[in-house]
C-alpha cells in the first residue's frame, strides 16, 4: 500500500488518541472561539488564491478546488490542493504533500472541531505535539512516513498541511511557502 493511503488513517488515529484521553466534560474545556458566530466567511476563490505555488523540486498536481461547505447547519469554506515531488528515484512516484486550508469564522466544524479537540487534550504524550509554526499555533502530527501539522490562523482558519515520505526539509519549504501573515490579515 502506498504510504499516502494511509494519511486518512493517521488522522482518524490522531482524532482517537485525542479522544482517548478525554475524561471530563468537553464543553468545560473547549476555547472558545473569539470570532462572533454572524463572521462571514471568505470567498472560495479568495481562499483558493492562498494555496502557495509550489516549492523547488515539486509540482501542483491540479489546480486547488475551493468550496462552500456545511456540516450541522454551519457553514464554511475550504481548500485543497496536492503537490507531488519532481520525481522519485529510477522514474517512480515520489514524495507527495496535501494541503487544505478552511475558513470556519472560528466555529467548531470541519477542521476545526478536529482542532479544538487536539487543544482540550492533556499534553501527556497522547495528542500530537503543540508547536508554533510560521507564527502561528500549529499541532504536529507524523508517524515517520508523514510529517504535518494543523495550523490555526487568526482563530479562524485552519491549514493542514502534510508531507509523505519527503523530509522534514521539504515540510518546512510547504510552511514558508504559506502566506499565513496574509491570510491572517484576511477578516
Amino acid at each position: 500500500m502506498h504510504p499516502r493511503a494511509l494519511l486518512p488513517a493517521l488522522v482518524l488515529l490522531a482524532m482517537l488518541a485525542v479522544c482517548a484521553g478525554c475524561t471530563g466534560d468537553p464543553a468545560a474545556v473547549t476555547p472558545t472561539p473569539s470570532v462572533r458566530a454572524d463572521t462571514a466567511l471568505i470567498a472560495p476563490e479568495l481562499l483558493a488564491a492562498y494555496v502557495p505555488p509550489a516549492p523547488p523540486g515539486w509540482r501542483l498536481m491540479a489546480p486547488s478546488s475551493p468550496l462552500s461547505l456545511e456540516e450541522g447547519g454551519v457553514p464554511y469554506v475550504s481548500v485543497t490542493a496536492s503537490y507531488i515531488s519532481d520525481g522519485g528515484p529510477n522514474g517512480t512516484v515520489g514524495p507527495g504533500a496535501d494541503l487544505t486550508i478552511q475558513d470556519t469564522a472560528g466555529r467548531s466544524v470541519g477542521l476545526r472541531r478536529l482542532v479544538d479537540r487536539l487543544a482540550a487534550a492533556p499534553e501527556n504524550g497522547t495528542a500530537p505535539a503543540r508547536t508554533t509554526l510560521g507564527g502561528q499555533p500549529a499541532f504536529m502530527i507524523g508517524d515517520g512516513a508523514v510529517t504535518g501539522a494543523y495550523l490555526v490562523v487568526a482563530d479562524r482558519y485552519v491549514v493542514y498541511l502534510a508531507v509523505t515520505e519527503g523530509t522534514r526539509a521539504d515540510f518546512d519549504s510547504f510552511v514558508a511557502a504559506l502566506d499565513l501573515e496574509g491570510l491572517s490579515g484576511q477578516r
